[in-house]
């Protein structure tokens, strides 16, 4: 009987979620940008959970990997859109209420 070395476990090339939906259609589009900018990024699918129709939970997820060293750019890319978004949106607030008149506690606050 000999002594045979142990097998090390095959390495291959380790992915990072950077975007995690339970909506199909959106984790493609996110897909489709980051590759249209360059950024290789693959689609993962807990197998099974398309065919059963799941979509919640964490069968339901989609997810999107890049490598480790495209992690910052894909964040980039995918949440640019949504910080500009919420600062453009954040300039007036209205609150209403239903059991009084609005007009008694609206405020207009256009310094212009």
């Amino acid at each position: 009987m000999t002594l045979q070395p142990a097998r090390k476990p095959a390495k291959g090339p380790q992915w990072i979620a950077v975007f995690i939906t339970n909506n199909l259609p959106e984790a493609h589009i996110v897909l489709g940008k980051l590759q249209a900018n360059d950024v290789p990024a693959m689609l993962h699918q807990e197998a099974g959970a398309a065919a059963l129709g799941i979509t919640l939970g964490n069968l339901g997820e989609v997810k999107i990997l890049v490598s480790p060293g495209d992690v910052e750019r894909a964040e980039a890319l995918i949440f640019a859109d949504q910080h500009e978004q919420i600062e453009a949106n954040n300039d007036k607030i209205q609150v209403i209420w239903d059991d009084d008149d609005p007009a008694e506690h609206f405020q207009d606050t256009d310094d212009e």
